[in-house]
């Protein structure tokens, strides 16, 4: 069977888990801007960082993908997976982005990654700080476990990465 491990990242998260992954099981990475023909792979593990509801360079990767191969999709955010809210937006976000007919075939995997606030680009500081303005001012009794999460790490560093979850989904492939 050919394998390809495609993966979408801006800050490195996605980058080093896709990495890690090719080291385990020796499918070649390549990232989503690099690769131009999909159409030759039978399975392709996709790994992409989470972004304003959508996974980076996943509809455009997929956009070449042809009916009869097979898809694993990894998302990397900073929401932790194993909350059912959190994975329940990841999957709605997925639903709205892919087609129907890749989505219901596909395996979905969920993962957590870093972030270092000093390493943001401008727009993406921008954004974090206008989505912590409002919620902060969200009534306390209504904030989600997301919610909660964000607020309690706003411009701190975190780092999440467990590249251990990853022998999990190199034994499946």
């Amino acid at each position: 069977m050919n394998k390809v491990i495609i993966y979408g990242s801006i800050y490195g998260s996605s980058k080093t888990y896709a990495l890690k992954l090719s080291e385990i099981t020796g499918i070649p990475v390549y990232c989503f801007q690099d690769i131009k023909d999909i159409t030759s792979y039978d399975l392709i593990i996709y790994i992409g960082s989470l972004y304003a509801g959508g996974v980076l360079g996943l509809a455009k990767t997929l956009r070449k993908a042809t009916y009869d191969q097979r898809y694993i999709i990894i998302t990397v955010g900073i929401a932790d997976p194993f909350i059912k809210e959190n994975r329940d937006n990841i999957i709605s976000s997925l639903k709205g982005q892919l087609p129907n007919d890749i989505y219901t075939k596909a395996i979905f995997y969920h993962l957590r990654g870093a972030l270092n606030y000093s390493k943001l680009k401008f727009h993406h500081k921008t954004m974090m700080k206008l989505l912590y303005k409002v919620t902060i001012k969200k009534d306390k009794n209504t904030l989600t476990a997301e919610d909660k999460a964000f607020i309690e790490t706003y411009e701190k560093d975190v780092d999440f990465i467990d590249l251990i979850r990853l022998d999990e989904i190199a034994k499946k492939l």
